[in-house]
């Protein structure tokens, strides 16, 4: 994944987590999916990561999920 703009479901570790978890493999930019109703914040206090982070809405993340080929990866 390096130099890519990566994609990850939210949960199973914190966003600081992904976000680190993502620089350290390489990424050039981290956007988290939110795959469930709501828009939650994106709190990135305490992250080492320098790397662009954002977070996708319910509505667009479903519009990615269901593209053909997409790949969602847990880092």
């Amino acid at each position: 994944m390096r130099g890519k703009i990566v994609f990850v479901k939210k949960g199973e570790i914190s966003y600081i987590e992904k976000h680190q978890n993502a620089q350290n493999a390489g990424a050039a930019a981290l956007f988290i999916v939110n795959d469930d109703f709501g828009f939650p914040k994106l709190n990135l206090a305490g992250s080492k990561a320098t790397i662009p982070c954002g977070i996708v809405g319910w509505e667009d993340s479903w519009k990615l999920l269901s593209k053909e080929g997409q790949k969602i990866i847990r880092i």
